[in-house]
């Protein structure tokens, strides 16, 4: 009996320890566990929002591209028509800082050669590279023979080079992509 006894008491004595600690015990997380979770959520939005705005910026320039080579077809089946293309002997386009600001900077195209004339997708906005919103925009100019269509501040990606790029405007390398007859390259 005096056995059993012993081993009740004993049995007692370590119940009653454990309650103890699980009664002092605080159930959560350390400070360094959620300091830990806190650094590895920051990290991935911090990739989630540079993979977005990267996305946003190569949307924006394929709409440039697109509207350039559409609008260097329509320019082409004017001069097939026409034997000039339509004449603006100034800079002409969407972006007020550049001679005449117009929606309807290439005059004649509309409707017959094209439905509407595009927008570049930050006119008149400023961004890097180009601090002031009034050169950015489409802007065009020509004599009737050649013709210089211009994305004035509009690549917001790499510009490339004229070897790599068939938009590189050599006269404005690093604020513009271009699309103009040989004659007006250097405009």
């Amino acid at each position: 009996m005096e056995k059993f006894y012993f081993f009740e008491n004993h049995m007692k004595n370590i119940l009653s320890i454990l309650s103890r600690k699980d009664k002092h015990r605080v159930s959560g997380f350390t400070l360094i566990e959620l300091l830990i979770v806190i650094t590895i959520i920051a990290i991935f939005s911090g990739a989630g929002v540079a993979s977005y705005t990267g996305s946003q910026k190569a949307a924006r320039d394929a709409k440039r591209k697109g509207d350039l080579r559409t609008l260097q077809l329509a320019l082409q089946q004017y001069y097939a028509d026409n034997l000039s293309y339509p004449i603006i002997t100034t800079w002409s386009g969407e972006s007020t800082g550049f001679g005449s600001h117009t929606a309807d900077y290439i005059p004649d195209l509309v409707p017959k050669y094209i439905e509407r004339l595009p927008n570049d997708p930050r006119a008149n906005k400023s961004y890097s590279p180009c601090d002031d919103p009034s050169i950015t925009g489409y802007v065009y100019r020509s004599n009737g023979q050649d013709f210089k269509l211009l994305a004035s501040c509009g690549p917001e990606g790499n510009y490339g080079s004229a070897a790599t790029n068939p938009f590189y405007d050599p006269t404005r390398p690093s604020t513009a992509w271009q699309v103009s007859t040989p004659g007006a390259v250097g405009w």
